[in-house]
């Protein structure tokens, strides 16, 4: 119930009965010529409302027909002429064209039913909305309430003429798109708050898909966008920034909560509700996300006092999160093109090689990750982004054949033997010095392999922590794994296996 909590469009699969369309969710709408007194530019400026307004007026062109909402309970008030006249401009609406393609929803009429006849109505209430809404100029509304369901009749007969409409070939195109979307590489833009990733997605796609800003907070939703680059098919889900929870709660915290618990504390504001609920939602499409690529602005560390580098301590525990999830992390250092201006000593390989050496002291499954810079505004380097995360995701896709694997753990082994233990006796059977049978790739996405040892039951001693670093950083080294976490499982001759 927080107004201007929809921003960018959203776009989905929708279906009554039989019909099956494309739904675009718009945000809702604010005369942006009187924002001093508007309640999302009290924060934000007009810049905002003028982006909504322009992803809005792009929805309409793009659509074959307009759902126009209004409050039924309570009634027409002057944003809403304001609107049906600015809608009027958008599309050229024609009052006597038979084929006007605007639908007028009267919601939150509940208890009204389907086909509800307006003018045998004796309510005074229902009367004066008539009148009201006829003045819009898009006739008789349809009584309709989202939240029980009412209505849904009217609107499928209203919408049935359109499915009639023979689909031009980029519609066609756009459903195939939305039906095969399930096999398409999906890519999270995550990150802190104001670090260009509504401006990285935009660069890449070639249009203004996405509201960006200089305010941080702009998105609220995870936005999905199918797109296709070089034949390949890819949905890129631009999401809201990742605050710290300080920021949210006062608690002194800067982790990340894992896969399945909740945010914890009491959001004091309706804003920060709102932003629990955006933070959740990124954190979803991390979860969900085959490729993450984790947007750094290089010039904000300079002010944070909690900054270690280039990164903070925030900025490691969501990368700890995505490694955590097991998938492929592509860096993009965004702003280089003014970290290289403010200061002559800083190059394009001295950003690399910091923030790979942070990484890898600290969050050693992220180990050489691949980092792109770039500048998202000036779309400079984001033609390298698409080849490098092209290249990570299939190597975290690709499953090794048995003999290679065990090609390379032979010459791992021999360059560094295990620990030698003298053997483990018990009453009942001796067991000699630890050895490594073979090794064979279990699973992809994440790579995951199983290492058989001659252990009936092996426990997380089995193999010491260092040793079992050895091998991992070994792997990775050889089969070029970098930024990809590796997980492996050791497995004993009775089919016993522990997980590390």
């Amino acid at each position: 119930n927080v107004p201007g909590t929809t921003r960018d469009r959203r776009e989905g699969l929708a279906q009554i009965g039989e019909l099956t369309f494309t739904l675009t969710d718009t945000g809702g709408f604010e005369d942006a010529s009187k924002y001093e007194d508007s309640f999302l530019a009290g924060k934000h400026g007009p810049a905002l409302l003028e982006g909504m307004l322009r992803q809005t007026g792009s929805a309409l062109k793009e659509s074959d027909a307009i759902l126009m909402v209004v409050d039924a309970q309570q009634g027409i008030v002057p944003e809403d002429y304001h609107f049906a006249k600015w809608v009027r401009r958008q599309i050229g609406y024609n009052p006597k064209d038979e084929n006007n393609k605007i639908i007028l929803l009267a919601n939150k009429a509940e208890g009204l039913g389907d086909a509800y006849n307006w003018e045998e109505s004796v309510d005074e209430h229902w009367n004066m909305l008539l009148m009201d809404t006829r003045r819009l100029g898009f006739g008789v509304p349809i009584p309709f309430s989202a939240q029980h369901g009412h209505g849904m009749g009217d609107l499928y007969n209203a919408l049935e003429p359109y499915a009639m409409v023979p689909l031009s070939d980029v519609q066609q195109q756009l459903i195939t798109d939305n039906v095969e979307s399930k096999d398409n590489i999906r890519i999270a833009m995550i990150g802190r708050p104001n670090v260009g990733k509504s401006t990285l997605l935009n660069a890449l796609v070639g249009s203004e898909r996405v509201i960006t800003g200089p305010v941080a907070g702009l998105t609220r939703d995870n936005i999905t966008v199918d797109w296709t680059y070089e034949g390949r098919k890819f949905t890129l889900v631009d999401t809201a920034g990742i605050r710290k929870r300080t920021k949210l709660y006062g608690q002194n915290s800067h982790s990340v909560p894992t896969k399945g618990q909740n945010i914890q504390g009491s959001a004091k504001t309706s804003d920060a509700s709102l932003e629990d609920m955006s933070i959740t939602d990124s954190l979803r499409a991390l979860d969900y996300s085959q490729v993450v690529v984790f947007v750094v602005d290089i010039m904000a560390q300079k002010d944070d006092p909690d900054a270690r580098g280039m990164l903070t301590k925030h900025d490691l525990s969501i990368i700890g999160r995505i490694t955590e999830e097991g998938r492929a992390l592509i860096i993009a250092a965004n702003k280089c093109d003014l970290s290289m201006l403010a200061s002559r000593e800083q190059t394009e390989k001295s950003v690399i090689t910091s923030l790979q050496d942070q990484i890898s002291d600290t969050i050693p499954a992220a180990r050489g990750a691949k980092v792109v810079p770039i500048s998202a505004l000036h779309e400079i380097g984001t033609n390298e982004l698409m080849p490098t995360l092209i290249d990570t995701y299939d190597k975290w896709n690709t499953r090794i054949p048995t003999g290679k694997l065990n090609g390379w753990l032979r010459e791992a082994v021999a360059n560094q033997r295990p620990p030698g233990f003298s053997g483990i006796k018990t009453k009942k059977y001796r067991v000699g010095p630890l050895k490594i049978k073979y090794a064979t790739q279990i699973a992809a996405r994440p790579p995951t392999f199983a290492l058989f040892v001659n252990r009936r039951r092996p426990n997380s001693d089995t193999i010491p922590e260092p040793y079992l670093r050895y091998l991992t950083n070994s792997l990775r080294e050889k089969f070029s794994y970098q930024g990809i976490p590796i997980r492996i499982s050791i497995r004993g001759s009775t089919g016993s296996k522990i997980t590390m």
